[in-house]
């Protein structure tokens, strides 16, 4: 999922981080490392004592995502509070493979891993641990730091003194869990992504007779998804963007471009579904697609005819109502195949009138901007675009909506609730809801807030220094580069390089400032000027980019930025 970051969103890992309180023998301590407070960046740290030592573990390790801005790839969580005693991570649980729960894996490797004296125990089911696998070929130098594990959901592993079982939930990907973690305190359920879908397509149903099992046996703390707390009701079913899209692909007469997330593998087949029962050959655009759908039909979760699909270089030969594309960047992201498409720029498919695109997928929050954009480049290219606004039944969520969060807590009958995956919105929400079911013990954390659980109390305690780290390409971004970006990006950047020549002379480099002919020709003459008056050196430097910045603020109406550099020699 990509949503909002935080202004201050590149914070810089120390490498130690500062002792905290020593736990007691029956003592859990919970640290919410993300996802608490926005939607995404999901890390979760458990901590008890265990083999003579304190002993930790993360759930999930996820990152969050944006539209590029400043040159971000992705945000990861701050990792502070794991270098100072990097051995006693145990090991990470997945409970599925979306890239909000795994995204931050490798920042994780690249900030641990070298101070271990073992790779990073890595366990997860095996959709997600293959995802992991596909990463790790990116990123071969951080093969060495993590371990992968496949446990099958309805499996039980260990990760330490942590003794875990993962519990099959009906989510928008495959393969995904929930956790129920034998602790010292008692069994704490984290109940990943989720919702409870009588019928789904690939028949992976919430196993609700496990879950009621782990009520009766006696739940001590609850964490669970709140991403749909606000919402009333029931979380339809996978089955009915099926039929919408069966319905939509059906009556459309010439090329059939569907938009949708590639880790649903549910909709993309049934988008397969309805390509091969109208007469459609099915072609990938994107390689997040194609990864997803290779990754399927390798562990079984598609099984598609062998002359489904057809290569981006043979449908364009392909009369076009034979046709029917899958295309990702549903929410405008700059290079991906929808946004391509819209700006006409896609080497494998010009879209013409006729073109029908189905947006099976809702708006991201914090992407409006970008999918209206989108929509309306794709209109002005001749398509007709079809979403949820003209067909409400072409997406459903993955997340649980208030009813279901309703039976999750009457199932397990938890002594206390966390709840988890929101904005604070949605959290005091979900929070409200376990008070009106009577749930005796509440709390509710932000990103770096901590609570101590043992077998009769949940309290809040001493939490740690939270936040985000920017990263491009692998690297963590400084916050200082980060700050500079932001501020070359909103007022631009003025060079003024001072030649080593008798007499002085200085020339001029604008980037990013709306600035005439005849202005550049004003700033040209007072720099020369200046130069004329005092001899070259540092002295000259800062009273020439002042009386810069005061003219460019009387021809702008701000103060951009200024940078006054030697040149080397006369040139």
């Amino acid at each position: 999922m990509m949503h909002q970051a935080p202004q201050n969103a590149a914070v810089k890992q120390t490498p130690t981080a500062p002792q905290r309180r020593t736990l007691g023998a029956e003592e859990v301590r919970i640290t919410a490392l993300g996802g608490l407070g926005e939607i995404g960046m999901n890390c979760l740290l458990l901590e008890q004592r265990g083999s003579g030592r304190e002993e930790r573990m993360l759930v999930d390790c996820g990152a969050l995502f944006r539209d590029g801005q400043w040159g971000v790839d992705a945000y990861g969580p701050r990792l502070d509070s794991l270098l100072d005693a990097p051995d006693a991570l145990v090991g990470i649980a997945l409970t599925h493979g979306h890239e909000d729960h795994i995204g931050a894996l490798w920042t994780l490797a690249l900030a641990l891993g070298p101070q271990r004296s073992s790779p990073i125990e890595v366990v997860g089911p095996a959709y997600a641990v293959a995802l992991c696998r596909r990463r790790l070929e990116e990123y071969p130098r951080l093969q060495q730091y993590l371990s992968l594990r496949v446990a099958p959901v309805g499996s039980r592993f260990s990760l330490g003194s942590f003794a875990i079982e993962s519990v099959r939930v009906t989510h928008s990907t495959p393969d995904a869990s929930a956790l129920a973690i034998t602790t010292v305190a008692g069994c704490v359920v984290h109940s990943g992504d989720f919702k409870l879908d009588p019928t789904p397509r690939t028949g992976q149903c919430s196993d609700d007779t496990r879950l009621k099992q782990l009520g009766d046996a006696g739940v001590r703390l609850l964490l669970a998804d709140s991403t749909n707390a606000l919402s009333e009701g029931h979380t339809r079913s996978e089955a009915v963007p099926a039929a919408a899209l069966m319905r939509l692909v059906g009556a459309a007469r010439g090329r059939v471009i569907v938009g949708l997330f590639a880790s649903n593998v549910d909709r993309v087949d049934a988008a397969a579904t309805a390509a091969m029962k109208h007469g459609r050959r099915l072609c990938l655009l994107g390689r997040s697609l194609q990864n997803h759908v290779a990754l399927s039909l390798q562990l079984g979760r598609l099984t598609w005819p062998s002359n489904l699909l057809i290569a981006p270089e043979q449908a364009r030969e392909s009369p076009h109502p034979k046709l029917l594309y899958l295309a990702t960047g549903t929410q405008g992201e700059p290079r991906a195949a929808l946004r391509r498409l819209a700006d006409g720029n896609h080497h494998q498919l010009q879209l013409e009138q006729g073109d029908t695109v189905l947006m099976s997928c809702r708006t991201i929050p914090g992407m409006d901007r970008e999918v209206v954009a989108l929509t309306n480049d794709l209109e002005r290219r001749g398509a007709t675009v079809i979403s949820r606004l003209q067909q409400p039944d072409i997406h459903v969520s993955g997340h649980a909506r208030r009813d279901e969060l309703t039976q999750l807590l009457q199932w397990l009958r938890p002594q206390a609730f966390i709840p988890l995956h929101g904005t604070s919105w949605h959290l005091h929400a979900h929070a409200q809801l376990a008070r009106q079911l009577q749930v005796p013990q509440i709390e509710q954390l932000r990103n770096g807030g901590s609570v101590s659980l043992d077998t009769r109390k949940l309290k809040i305690t001493d939490g740690i220094d939270a936040g985000l780290v920017a990263y491009r390409a692998g690297r963590a971004i400084r916050h200082a580069t980060l700050h500079e970006r932001r501020r070359l990006g909103h007022d631009g950047l003025l060079v003024a390089a001072l030649h080593a020549t008798t007499p002085a002379r200085v020339s001029l480099r604008a980037f990013g400032l709306n600035l005439n002919a005849d202005e550049l020709d004003q700033l040209q003459a007072v720099a020369s000027a200046a130069c004329r008056k005092q001899p070259l050196g540092r002295t000259l430097a800062q009273p020439l980019r002042l009386t810069l910045r005061r003219l460019l603020a009387n021809m702008l109406g701000y103060r951009p930025h200024v940078e006054v550099i030697a040149a080397l020699g006369g040139e």
